[in-house]
């Protein structure tokens, strides 16, 4: 007999004083603390005397309720030394899964005083877990909620929590759900996750930097097709604002997934570009310097450069265009214009254009308003070369635009002839003739009468002779001479007597001159004896200081010769 707590009503198990457990049929088990019932028995722990009529097997049981798939293990042991054998092929101590459902293993033994045993065993099917996604493929960054379902509970790897969106790593994942119900019992499902990497995608500019007006095409790469920002179609040139824009690109891969690039593309302003020019009228053939503004360099057309002087090649209205660049690269233009007179066309005349020095002749220019001329010529004023040779004379004639051009004439200057005048004796006295020469020149034209080369007879005096000769080239020039024609001197023949008798003797003396030549045989001043008879005439000649000589005469009267005839011893001659 043994001692148990009673665990029920009707058809209630029981546990043994020798701890063996024998179920009831359906009744519950209390440890019999505050145990009443409805019956109205008496409270407390109630004792019932059971006479045992077999021995309890001892018994192990690992579960009585377990799920689909759990092991279980039963075991009992005689404490008769019987040989245990279980129903349902189970093997006595060696887990085994049951299936689902309630099934009632019996444990019998080989030894007759041992009793039967037999447990129900409960085998919850498993649920019918789903796993499911939002969306199984999500690029890179996005996020996904993954779900089970068919359980009550459930439980993610990867640090997932069920109903709650999260981002998924680049790749193929497979994520498992357990799910647990309401008798605790768990399954599994999966769901595959992929995560496709966000394309590279990288934004490009044919030019980051450009000026205003200029076109820039932006593409994008490292996708299949892009979008950008600005309503900017890829590759495909537009016109950006002034200042710096950033443009962004949306790529988007073949799997749809997109990412972005950017790019700043600044848009500098054209420069203020100025063309200026130091004379905008001019005269062909001035230089003009031309500057631009506004800009760092600057290049002209029609072959300026600037800074420079420079020389328009044709009269005209030419418009000049220079084209400033900035410290960006940026280029503007700007235009000036600029009038070039034609020059007059000059014309340079002279009265004569070969003259003799000492001439004058008038220059006069024409095709202009105004004329001056080098050389100290006035124009239409008479002017007189100062040397003799070939000159050319330049006039520079300034127009109504104040436009000058020159022209020039040549005059040829002949030199004088150096004339010279001379004579055969340029002291004589009167009466004789001297004859004029011209040399130096061609022909010779005297004053006073004279012709060159003739002999000519002079007043008296001392006159002032000029020959003008002639040469070749009609020039003329002069030179004198001065002719002394002294006055003959007044000679006087004098005799100490004009009527002697034949025989006599008389001095005869010259006066009015300096020396005295008396012919006949006379000396002045000295007796003479004529040696005929009668009116003889003696001539005395006079020479003056100057040599001219003059002649006087003086009859003498020489009586016959008495002829006187007788004997002498003595020739007498001239005595008594």
């Amino acid at each position: 007999q043994g001692r148990g707590y009673y665990g029920g009503g009707g058809g209630g198990g029981y546990t043994g004083g020798d701890g063996g457990r024998v179920a009831g049929g359906g009744g519950s088990f209390n440890s019999g603390s505050n145990q009443s019932n409805a019956d109205g028995f008496r409270a407390g722990n109630g004792e019932v005397t059971i006479t045992v009529l077999c021995d309890g097997l001892t018994t192990t049981i690992s579960a009585t309720e377990l799920c689909f798939g759990d092991d279980v293990t039963l075991e009992a042991t005689s404490t008769n030394g019987g040989t245990i054998t279980w129903s349902g092929g189970v093997s006595n101590g060696v887990p085994f899964a049951p299936s689902v459902g309630t099934t009632t293993y019996v444990a019998t033994s080989d030894n007759a005083d041992d009793c039967e045993f037999q447990v129900d065993i409960l085998v919850h099917a498993l649920p019918t877990v789903t796993a499911t996604a939002d969306d199984t493929e999500v690029c890179e960054g996005e996020n996904v909620t993954l779900t089970g379902g068919g359980a009550v509970s459930y439980t993610w790897d990867g640090g997932v929590t069920d109903g709650v969106a999260f981002a998924p790593p680049v790749g193929t994942t497979t994520y498992t759900v357990t799910g647990t119900d309401a008798n605790t019992c768990e399954n599994t499902a999966t769901v595959d996750i992929t995560a496709n990497a966000l394309p590279t995608v990288t934004a490009s500019a044919d030019d980051a930097e450009v000026c205003d007006n200029d076109m820039v095409t932006l593409s994008g790469g490292g996708a299949s097709s892009y979008a950008w920002s600005g309503g900017v179609a890829d590759g495909v040139a537009f016109e950006p604002p002034v200042g710096t824009t950033t443009y962004t690109v949306t790529g988007t891969d073949a799997n749809g997934c997109v990412n972005t690039d950017n790019i700043d593309v600044t848009v500098h302003n054209l420069p203020t570009v100025t063309a200026t020019v130091d004379d905008a009228e001019i005269c062909l053939g001035d230089a003009v310097t031309f500057n631009g503004g506004g800009a760092t360099t600057y290049s002209w057309d029609l072959g300026v450069t600037d800074g420079v002087a420079f020389t328009p090649a044709s009269a005209g209205t030419d418009t000049y265009t220079v084209t400033g660049t900035d410290a960006n690269g940026c280029e503007n233009t700007a235009t000036v214009d600029v009038e070039v007179h034609a020059l007059p066309t000059v014309t340079a005349s002279v009265d004569d254009p070969a003259i003799c020095l000492g001439d004058m002749v008038t220059f006069n220019g024409g095709g202009a308003t105004s004329y001056a001329w080098d050389m100290g010529v006035t124009d239409g004023v008479a002017f007189e070369p100062v040397s003799a040779g070939t000159d050319t004379y330049t006039v520079t004639g300034t127009d109504a635009n104040g436009c000058e051009n020159t022209a020039s004439v040549d005059v040829e200057v002949y030199n004088l002839p150096t004339v010279t005048a001379s004579v055969d004796d340029a002291e004589v006295c009167d009466g004789e003739a001297v004859t004029f020469n011209g040399g130096g020149a061609v022909t010779y034209s005297w004053d006073m009468g004279v012709t060159d080369g003739t002999p000519i007879v002079l007043a008296v005096g001392t006159a002032t002779y000029t020959v003008v000769g002639t040469d070749a080239n009609g020039c003329e020039n002069s030179d004198n001479i001065d002719v002394t024609v002294h006055a003959l001197p007044t000679v006087v023949a004098n005799v100490t007597d004009t009527d002697i008798c034949f025989g006599d003797s008389v001095i005869f003396t010259g006066a009015g001159a300096l020396t005295y030549v008396w012919d006949m045989g006379v000396t002045d001043g000295v007796y003479f004896t004529p040696g005929l008879a009668g009116v003889a005439t003696y001539a005395v000649t006079g020479t003056d200081v100057n040599g001219c000589q003059n002649i006087d005469d003086i009859d003498v009267t020489v009586g016959n010769e008495i002829i006187v005839t007788y004997t002498t011893e003595d020739e007498v001659f001239g005595g008594d």
